[in-house]
């Protein structure tokens, strides 16, 4: 018995192909093509996942076709997760900041990192509407994790043009009030690459969140193409390594050159500077050297959901205090 066919999102993955297929040609038989991609997308999910092993294609498909409302009630649903990494301090390696990471869940549980479906979340508004969840939420989980770290602040991610949207500063200002956050607790980070879409608007609010007291972030430094200009068109407070600038940093002497330049130009604009991506402990090392303040990455933690990052928090805290009395024991052993 054949499963029931969903005509009406056949038809619509059928368009979304065929416009496909004209833009982008391809090496296969097109009847064959089209056929194959409405099968998927026609029968049933549960009877889709037994006979196609692999659709999450059509996953990422679904995030471009969906309204704001249903945007607004997946946030609402629980759908959209936020994660959490630390960025560790250079010097004393305690976590001084959590990054929020937003997720997706899917019906199945599978989670999505943001690559996969930020880029088909394709209008203003939906992006609005999940990055102020993605707010609301971090403030709210920070208020948790600060019962456990009372010093720690908040890193959150913003694109240009949620800065556009009307009342993003107030917004801001009402979930500090709210969750009662100072200001200086939260740093919102902007892409060096985003910022070549900065309107006016956009930097009146910039401008706005900075005198409210909130911090400020140049993310992904270096994949834009006039850092030290960047650096100097607004008050930032502090310059974030992209994680791809690591990867040839030990082995590599231009690598290193390249990125002590970057190291230096934050110094020398009295910028925090933070490391991504840190996977070894070599890495850690070389970069607290070199001068960096924090670092952020695998080998401290993976991005976490707000139980695991308690959890973390405290286990961090509890080795960190019996390196702490080891060592004392150990200078006393000495001096006696």
């Amino acid at each position: 018995m054949l499963p029931r066919v969903n005509f009406v999102r056949a038809m619509h993955f059928f368009v979304l192909t065929v416009l496909i297929v004209v833009i982008v040609p391809i090496e296969i038989n097109l009847p064959f093509f089209l056929a194959f991609f409405c099968l998927m997308v026609a029968y049933p999910r549960d009877e889709r996942r037994k006979q196609i092993p692999s659709i999450n294609i059509l996953e990422y498909f679904d995030m471009a076709l969906l309204s704001v409302k249903e945007i607004a009630r997946a946030a609402n649903q629980g759908k959209f997760l936020v994660f959490y990494q630390p960025q560790i301090s250079s010097e004393h390696w305690q976590p001084l900041y959590v990054e929020a990471l937003v997720r997706w869940r899917r019906d199945d549980g599978t989670i999505i990192p943001p690559s996969a479906f930020l880029s088909r979340i394709n209008s203003t508004k939906k992006l609005d509407i999940l990055g102020r969840h993605v707010i609301r939420q971090s403030l709210q989980d920070l208020c948790l994790m600060r019962r456990v770290n009372p010093e720690l602040k908040l890193a959150v991610n913003v694109n240009i043009s949620q800065l556009e949207t009307k009342g993003f500063v107030a917004f801001v200002e009402r979930e500090l009030i709210k969750n009662r956050v100072k200001p200086y607790n939260l740093e919102l980070e902007l892409t060096e690459v985003g910022l070549d879409r900065l309107s006016n608007r956009a930097g009146n609010a910039l401008t706005k969140l900075k005198k409210l007291g909130v911090s400020l972030a140049l993310d992904d430094f270096g994949k834009g193409g006039s850092g030290k200009t960047r650096l100097q068109s607004m008050d930032w407070d502090t310059l974030k390594i992209d994680r791809n600038d690591l990867k040839d940093l030990i082995d590599n002497p231009k690598s290193i050159t390249l990125l002590s330049s970057v190291i230096q130009l934050g110094k020398a604009n009295k910028l925090r500077v933070v490391a991504e991506g840190v996977e070894t402990q070599m890495q850690a090392l070389t970069l607290k050297a070199m001068g960096v303040d924090e670092l952020q990455g695998y080998l401290f933690a993976k991005p976490m959901n707000i139980t695991q990052t308690q959890d973390w928090l405290l286990s961090y805290a509890d080795d960190v205090r019996a390196r702490r009395l080891r060592l004392a024991q150990s200078k006393s052993n000495v001096s006696a």
